[in-house]
């Protein structure tokens, strides 16, 4: 899509406007110190591609839809195991133990679940 200045043609409309986002993931029942942990590793490994308070642009998978963040061992496996390397998710398993792992996926369902700013998400996603 181009855009130009002046210009008064009409958006394309989206692709389907009767997308339901699917149900949130549970919260864990974590400590406040392993949110914050994960909240650390989240921005210093996953923010650059799956977006602030874990919260993508579209272009990479929106983690707090995904349906991975409902197991741990489906988790990992991706995250500390590189299970989906092939799709271009990179492999931190040198960098991210098992319990990294799992605080970051703590911190990921606890945005999901967040009321903050739960408005605007609506908005931007309609």
């Amino acid at each position: 899509m181009v855009f130009k200045l002046g210009a008064n043609a009409a958006l394309p409309k989206l692709p389907d406007a009767n997308f339901v986002l699917p149900d949130l993931p549970r919260l864990l029942d974590v400590s406040e110190a392993t949110l914050a942990m994960g909240n650390r590793a989240y921005d210093n490994n996953c923010l650059v591609c799956h977006g602030f308070q874990a919260y993508s642009s579209g272009l990479i998978p929106n983690l707090r839809y995904s349906a991975i963040t409902n197991s741990q061992q489906a988790w990992n496996s991706v995250v500390v195991r590189g299970g989906l390397a092939e799709q271009g998710m990179p492999n931190f398993g040198k960098i991210i133990d098992d319990d990294t792992a799992e605080a970051i996926r703590a911190y990921v369902i606890s945005e999901a679940n967040s009321g903050r700013n739960q408005e605007f998400y609506q908005t931007v996603e309609n």
